[in-house]
């Protein structure tokens, strides 16, 4: 007789779009539940992705905490939402839920501890108070889960680097459902002809919230600089917080106003898919990162992506001609340049081969099989 389903619980700081948050939903679809029950807890309310979940069928409770504000009663109300579930492990997603988590399995009878790393390097100058005070504190308690999981190589060197010392570390890259990102003709036309861009033009597509480390004030400079010289360029950019009223393109449209008609700025979007489908390029201008779902996306759809020299990002796309240094305008200009300045079927090759290096390494198939045989090592190793 096959043994029961382990019980998983997964604390996160919230479930709008982002790429822990996509990562942690498409893991719960994955999964068979046979062999993994989930319940999915967000710290401050349900979001988009929560919301979806739950409307599958899927477990979310909400915890309801407000940002930025400390609350003495959560790692109680936490506790007793895994005691009452019967939690085997508890995954913790994100600094503010590895601190939560740890808070609220103190104690013999507690599930086992994970927690998810998902960034490397970080500028925490950029950020509240409250989240660098929480990195610092998470790596001093950094023994207290079984196991620590990150999601690149570079996630490891850069905590290890901030006094990190887990009992161990797995590095486990994401997935990408490789039916759902994939070319698409329809989706492609649907979307040009409703943003009004030709179907000759070439369109350069990033999938990226508003957000300091995501690097969209690098993006603009480099934009300001190139795109008045090529005419025929197109830029969608996708992402919580992107609009004309954000500080990088209030520059942007300052420095280079003739080409704000060919910049498409269209916040967070639920069909990615069609969005990377409408283009031909796609592009990450970070700062740091650690393994980026966008990156990945856009592959899978069959975009070659120039990127920055963060995370795993050169490694991810292995095609060092698309990879320039970060914090670089006149770099990633000069790529872009190149790239779109390609044979529509030079560009297709080098996307063919990007779409073929995710689906032989990085499906959400696979990685829900490295995750299902982390957790009950975890749970029987404790």
């Amino acid at each position: 007789m096959p043994p029961p389903p382990l019980r998983v619980a997964h604390l996160i700081t919230d479930l709008d779009v982002g790429g822990a948050e996509k990562m942690l939903s498409r893991l719960v679809r994955a999964m068979d539940p046979a062999v993994v029950s989930h319940l999915v807890i967000s710290m401050t309310d349900a979001g988009p992705l929560g919301t979806a979940l739950a409307r599958d069928g899927y477990d979310v409770r909400c915890l309801g905490l407000r940002r930025g504000r400390v609350s003495a009663a959560a790692p109680l109300a936490l506790r007793r939402i895994l005691r009452e579930w019967r939690a085997d492990l508890l995954e913790t997603w994100l600094y503010h839920a590895d601190l939560l988590g740890t808070l609220a399995t103190v104690g013999g009878t507690s599930p086992t501890l994970v927690w998810n790393l998902r960034a490397s390097v970080m500028d925490m100058r950029q950020y509240g108070w409250l989240s660098g005070a929480t990195r610092s504190l998470c790596a001093r308690l950094s023994r207290r889960p079984a196991l620590i999981i990150a999601n690149s190589e570079a996630g490891v060197s850069a905590h290890a680097a901030l006094g990190y010392r887990p009992r161990a570390w797995r590095v486990l890259p994401n997935g990408i459902d490789t039916d759902e990102y994939a070319p698409d003709g329809r989706r492609r036309a649907v979307v040009r002809s409703a943003l009004g861009i030709p179907e000759a033009a070439v369109v350069v597509g990033v999938g990226a919230r508003y957000d300091p480390m995501k690097g969209h004030d690098v993006l603009a400079d480099a934009l300001a600089d190139w795109l008045p010289a090529a005419p025929d360029v197109h830029v969608l950019v996708a992402g919580a917080g992107v609009g004309w009223d954000a500080p990088a393109y209030a520059a942007l449209a300052r420095r280079a106003p003739a080409c704000v008609p060919r910049v498409h700025l269209l916040g967070p979007r639920d069909d990615m898919p069609a969005v990377w489908n409408a283009c031909d390029v796609g592009c990450a201008p970070s700062h740091g990162e650690g393994f980026p779902n966008a990156v990945a996306e856009a592959m899978a759809t069959g975009l070659p992506v120039v990127v920055t020299d963060v995370g795993d990002s050169a490694a991810l796309v292995a095609e060092p001609t698309l990879v320039v240094p970060p914090a670089q305008p006149g770099a990633l200009a000069s790529t872009l340049a190149g790239i779109t300045a390609l044979p529509a079927d030079a560009r297709q090759a080098l996307g063919a081969r990007a779409r073929a290096r995710v689906v032989a390494h990085y499906s959400i198939a696979s990685a829900a099989a490295r995750y299902a045989e982390t957790y009950r090592d975890a749970v029987e190793q404790r």
